[in-house]
């Protein structure tokens, strides 16, 4: 009666066996649900087709759009009379702006300057690295060639 008795209280090694199984099983599917979730998704190759190519990025910043500024530009010497034109976006090495009137060649090196910017604040100095047409006016790419201060930055937008 105690033989029986003391079976009755203590697990057999069958049994022990089986909640160990059960309890591994559990364990190493968590953790393959772990490594699962952190690995980065490969895409399905119809997505890797649709996607559309482009060409590399030649920047080494990111050109920030914004609200568009109102910039004067003139010739490199300030001579001219001031046009307005609106900087579109802008970075540390340059800015594009929106020109109205006539195509400016690449090359050019022109003077611009915030249009609420006081009289003491200084023209700073661009080079047209690109100009494309933009409905009736002139998308032109500008380069600094010298980039101004972070204060005259600031007043690009």
């Amino acid at each position: 009666m105690l033989a029986q008795a003391a079976s009755l209280t203590s697990p057999s090694w069958q049994t022990l066996a089986v909640a160990l199984v059960g309890v591994t099983s559990a364990a190493l599917t968590l953790l393959l649900a772990f490594i699962l979730a952190r690995r980065p998704q490969q895409p399905r190759d119809e997505e890797v087709l649709s996607v559309p190519s482009r060409p590399p990025e030649r920047r080494t910043l990111h050109r920030r759009r914004g609200n568009p500024v109102k910039v004067l530009l003139t010739d490199a010497d300030v001579q001219g009379n001031p046009q307005e034109a609106w900087v579109v976006d802008r970075s540390l090495h340059g800015l594009c702006l929106r020109v109205e009137g006539e195509q400016i060649l690449p090359g050019t090196v022109l003077s611009v300057r915030s249009a609420s910017a006081p009289k003491t604040v200084p023209w700073t100095r661009v080079e047209v690295k690109h100009c494309r047409p933009d409905g009736n006016a002139w998308e032109l790419g500008c380069q600094f060639l010298k980039t101004p201060s972070w204060s005259v930055l600031l007043l690009f937008g």
